[in-house]
Parts: structure tokens; sequence; C-alpha cells
């Protein structure tokens, strides 16, 4: 629907633009702001939960909730800090994933020439270090992209505890009932 409304209300385009290619440049512009809307989304959410649930926080633990606000802000700008080396890394694994490609395709189309000088097992160790060099990039993303999410899972943990410990260490008496629906009103919030 969206194609067909592009091309309608085009001229530059003079119709030539084919329904895959409109995809991908819609898609492209989609997820060049993707990271932004949602970094953006997710502090909106924190914020207009703050303010529904602020009184009722601010009641149990005092100032120590707007914390939550600054977890949702700490988060954004460290995925907006590492973005970038996380593209560059996937853009080299992608590279050293194409070179692997290119070497096992060039061996298969000449695979009659390949057999008779006997050169297998050089063709063959130079896919092996390519594949070696590819399964140790992907090894490294996956160790990277585990940290972020283990970085976001103990910011949020910690974060319960540490509102409750400040409130207590403030001097506010706080009852069983009263951390448990501090938990659970952190809960909504996050």
């Amino acid at each position: 629907m969206i194609y067909n409304k592009f091309m309608k209300t085009s001229n530059a385009t003079n119709k030539t633009v084919s329904k895959g290619k409109f995809h991908g440049i819609f898609n492209s512009g989609i997820n060049a702001h993707n990271g932004l809307f949602r970094g953006g989304a997710e502090l909106i959410k924190a914020l207009i939960t703050i303010l529904v649930f602020g009184g009722a926080l601010f009641d149990r633990v005092n100032w120590f909730f707007l914390l939550l606000p600054l977890s949702v802000a700490i988060k954004i700008i460290f995925d907006k800090c590492t973005r970038k080396y996380y593209e560059r890394a996937s853009r080299g694994q992608n590279k050293i994933k194409d070179k692997r490609r290119n070497e096992l395709n060039s061996a298969l189309d000449h695979v009659k020439v390949v057999k008779l000088y006997a050169w297998q097992e050089t063709f063959l160790h130079r896919i092996q270090r390519w594949r070696s060099l590819e399964e140790n990039m992907r090894y490294g993303g996956a160790l990277k992209s585990w940290s972020k999410q283990l970085f976001h899972a103990l910011l949020s943990r910690m974060l319960r505890p540490a509102m409750i410990t400040l409130a207590i260490y403030s001097g506010r008496e706080i009852s069983m009932a009263s951390i448990f629906t501090t938990l659970m009103l952190i809960d909504q919030v996050q």
C-alpha cells in the first residue's frame, strides 16, 4: 500500500523503483532511527510511570525514587556509546564471512584444476583459517552482547535493594508491606 502511494506521488522515480528496492530503502530508513526511537520511548515511558507512581514511591523511599529515570538514562547512554562499536564488529564479521565464501566458491568453481594439481590441502587450510576467524569473531560478538545484557540486568536488579536500603539508611521506617509495595511499583516503572 505504501509502495503504491509512493509510486503515485513520486515523479522523480519514473516508476522504475522495484518493490524490493523500495522495501530496502524503507527498512534502512526505519532501522536508522529505530535505536533513537526506542531509547526515547523507553525514557518517556519511565517518566510517565514516575509521574503516575511517583507519589506512592516518594511516600515509601523518599527522593530515592529518582534513581529509576536515572538508571534508564544510564542504559540509553550506554547503548548509544556502544552502538558504533557493535556495528563495526558486525561489519568486520561480515567481511570475514564474505572472504571465506569467496575462497570456498573459487575452490568449488575450479574444482578440476584443484584436483589436477592436488591443491585440496592448500584450499582446505585457507578455508579453515577464514572459518576459524569467523568463529572467533562470532564468539567475541556473542560475548559482548552477553556483557551488554548483563549490564542492563544488573543495573535494574541492583536498583531495587539499593533504593530500599538508601531509604532505610536515611531514617525512614519501612514495613514489609511497604517493601513489597515498593518492589511492585519499581517493577511497574521498569
